[in-house]
This record gives C-alpha cells, structure tokens and sequence, in this order.
C-alpha cells in the first residue's frame, strides 16, 4: 500500500511539473530580454564583466520566484489528490490544510466536509451492521433452540410422526412410534412413499386426504384404515400440516392407532343396541301387565250394579290406561328415555274424550300443545295429574247436558320451564274452596302430583275452573 502511494505521488509531481514551468518560463524570458538590453547598454557605457553578473542574478531571481508561485498553486492540488487516494483506501481520517489561493482553500474545506460525512455514514453503517449481526445471531439461536425443541418432541412423542415431500410423499424422518404402528422399522420408511409401501386400504380415503390438504393446507383428525407390514388392518387418525424445514416446504404428519378405540366403541354400540332392545321389552310387557289389569277391572265391572262402585272401577281404569299409553309410546319411539308431551296429551286427552262425551257436539275440546321431550320420571305424574283434571272437567263441569268449552295447553318458555294450562268454562267452583285440602281422591291425587312435580300452582274457580302449573323437568332420582 505505502509503495502504491509513493508511487502516485512520484506519477502526480510529473503531472504537475508542466504548471512549474509553465509558470516559471515567463519570467525567464523577460530576464533574457533585460540581460539582452543590459548587454547592448554594457557594450557602450559600461563593463562587460559588471553587466553579465547582473544578467546572471536576475535569471536566478526570476527562476526562484515563479518555482515559488507555481509551488503555491501545485502543492495544494497535489494535496488534494493525495487526500482523495486516501479516501479511496478507506483512509478517513485525513484533514487538508491549505494557506494561500482562496479558492483552492474552498476546494479543500468541501473535501474536508466530504471526509466528516463520509466518516460518519460509515460509522453508522458499521453500528447498523453491528445489530443487524446481534439480531441474526440472536434469531438463529432462537430458531435453533426451536428446532431442538420440535425435534426432542418428535422422537419422544407417543403419536407417531412423520416428515415428508410434499410433492411426492416420501419420508424423509420418522419417530419409533409410527415405526411400531406400521410395523416397518425406520431404515425401511426412509425414502419410500406410503404408495410404495402400499399403507392405503382404501384409494380413495387417500384421494379425499390429499383434496383437504389442497384446499386448506392442513388435514385435522381424519379418519382411515392403514395396512400394517404383517397384513392386518389398522384403524388411524391422522393431523397433517405444511411446514417449512431448510428452507423447503415439507409435510408433518401426525399418526394416532384408534383400532383399540374403534372396537370399543362397536362394543358400545352393540351393547347400547341390546339395552334399547330389552328396554323396549320391559316398556312393552309394563304396557302388557297394566292393560290386563285394567282388563280385569273391567271384567270385574261386569258384575256390578253399584253406580258408584262403578264409577270407582271406571277411574281406576283411566288411571291405569293412563300409565300404559305413557309405556307405549315409549316402545314404540326411537328415543326410549323420552316421551313426546305433545303427542301423548293428544293421545291421553282424546281417549277421555270419548269416553265421557257421548254427545260429540256439547263439549268443545281445544288442544294448543307444544313438542316437549320428557323422561318418563316427569311424564307419568303429569299425564296423571292431567288425567285427573280432564275426566273432572268431563264429569262435572257440564251437568245436564250443558254445552261447554274445554281448552289445554303446554307451553315451555326460554328457561326450559313448562307451563302446562287446563280450564273449563263450566259451573265453577266457589270462591272460598280449598281444593288443596278437598275430601275428593282426585283433588288430592292431583295435590300430591302438583308436589311431585315442584310445580306453581295457580287456581281460579270463578268463570269455570282454571288450574296452570308451572315445573321443570325431574332429574332421574337414584334407586338403590
């Protein structure tokens, strides 16, 4: 390098030593001109050797003062020159001092101005680079770190994964765990395909996996059948997502074996299915032993003259049919832990129906019900609360064949809570009756079931009888 500049500073002095004689030959000239007019004068007034001395001094003279100017005009730029090769070298620490040409010194303090720029856009690149090299180091540490810990919790997972192609599926790393659901070990994964290995038991379960992975560049929970090495069938669950690793885009599969999942839940439905059956059963044969016994009353009934007694038989007969409608349509449902309210008060109320009203025309029987799910902890006691009310409204509401309206209707609010309304626009019943306390079985059937259900109870005996109760569905008591 100092060879290099010693150099340029040898190439620069020839460049510039035309300006020294440039500037110094002037004067030269006008000295021999004075010499030449000294020598002439000399030759006719004075002494030869006294006028060549003169001549002599005045060439020195005149050399030494335009060597001098043109040193004052080229050593600056020669300065100049030199500073800017430094500059060139990444040499910034210089400073040009020049004395003298005014505008050479205007020159000097732009390429000081020039330097202090320069050095300062270094020093802040060299502070940008510097963090710019924190920051890579420290997100490589990072993403480093991240990928010891993606790896650890590769091989040490219990599900079996793997990473793959994306264009051609091949296995590029696998853990033990899928390595023992397939049955290969990892040497024979490595490289192959799951076509190659023939993995799919069905096409086009692969086909629907991949369209997923297409569409939304990740599979979650999907359901298949793979083929072990030893030939069995295994049931998988697989989640797939496109990651990116060294840089290329690669396919990370997680493999979950539900076979022992898959059995036991065939088990459970095939155990649930024989429960259903058998609880279709005990409702059928419920049914069976309640319509006998209603049979029997009937038979018995036949043999009575008693009116009362009659009567007495009549409504324990409703109440028992009561119950077995409730059995019934539960066998015959698809849901046999619950019973369409809607349906059965239809079914129940049309019964009573046409027991008790001979003359089609003089009740008038308006249902507005809505389709309300119940368990069958809730639904006996209210068709039997209801059971009650209705065959009252029935027998007593219209004496002497008077003409009426009988209107039910359930409803269930946002809360889930029923609102199940009987009324009546027959005689009544006066102001003061306590029909909580009444001496009558069916009142205080419907007492006990109104306190079964944790029903509202509201009463009104003027106008006809209005009774609403307000409940929710009962929980399933436990019985042992």
């Amino acid at each position: 390098m100092k060879v290099l500049l010693l150099r340029r500073r040898i190439q620069l002095y020839f460049e510039v030593l035309p300006l020294h004689l440039l500037l110094t030959v002037p004067f030269a000239l006008q000295i021999l001109g004075a010499i030449a007019l000294i020598q002439w004068l000399s030759w006719q007034n004075l002494a030869q050797i006294n006028a060549f001395v003169l001549c002599l001094a005045a060439l020195v003279v005149s050399i030494y003062l335009g060597s001098a100017i043109a040193r004052q005009i080229a050593d600056p730029i020669l300065q100049l020159s030199q500073a800017a090769c430094a500059i060139a070298n990444g040499e910034l620490n210089q400073e040009i001092k020049v004395q003298g040409i005014k505008e050479i010194k205007i020159l000097a303090d732009s390429f000081n101005l020039m330097i202090q720029q320069l050095k300062a856009g270094f020093e802040a690149m060299e502070k940008t680079n510097k963090e710019l090299e924190k920051h890579v180091e420290e997100r490589t540490a990072e993403l480093k770190l991240s990928e010891e810990k993606f790896f650890k919790a590769f091989w040490s997972s219990p599900s079996g994964m793997a990473i793959s192609t994306l264009e051609e599926g091949r296995f590029i790393e696998v853990n033990e765990s899928i390595s023992q659901i397939l049955g290969y070990a990892k040497e024979e994964l490595i490289g192959k395909s799951s076509i190659e290995l023939n993995l799919w038991v069905d096409e086009r379960s692969r086909i629907q996996f991949i369209q997923i992975l297409r569409q939304k560049a990740a599979v979650h929970n999907f359901e298949t059948q793979f083929r072990h090495r030893a030939g069995t069938t295994k049931a998988i669950e697989i989640s797939a997502q496109i990651i990116r690793l060294d840089g290329q885009p690669r396919l990370l599969c997680v493999c979950s074996d539900i076979t022992q999942r898959k059995i036991s839940e065939a088990q459970l439905q095939a155990s649930l299915h024989e429960k259903e059956i058998l609880l279709k059963e005990i409702h059928h044969r419920v049914k069976n032993n309640l319509h006998i016994m209603a049979n029997l009353l009937d038979l018995q009934s036949d043999a009575i003259q008693d009116p009362k007694l009659l009567e007495v038989f009549t409504l324990c007969q409703n109440r028992i049919h009561t119950m077995t409608l409730i059995h019934e349509q539960l066998y015959q449902s698809e849901n046999l832990a619950k019973v369409d309210l809607g349906k059965y008060i239809h079914r129940l109320v049309g019964n009573l129906y046409s027991s008790y009203n001979s003359n089609a025309n003089r009740i008038i029987l308006k249902i507005e019900v809505e389709s309300v799910p119940l368990n069958i902890e809730t639904a006996i006691p209210c068709g039997l609360l209801l059971n009650e009310l209705v065959t009252n409204a029935f027998k007593h509401a219209f004496p002497h064949n008077r003409c009426g309206k009988v209107h039910i209707a359930l409803h269930q609010d946002a809360t889930e809570q029923l609102h199940l309304t009987i009324w009546d626009n027959g005689i009544g019943i006066q102001a003061d009756f306590d029909w909580q306390n009444s001496p009558s079985l069916g009142l205080k059937l419907v007492h006990i079931l109104s306190k079964q259900l944790k029903a509202k109870v509201k009463f009104n005996g003027t106008n006809g009888t209005f009774f609403r109760f307000s409940f929710f569905e009962l929980l399933y008591k436990p019985r042992f």
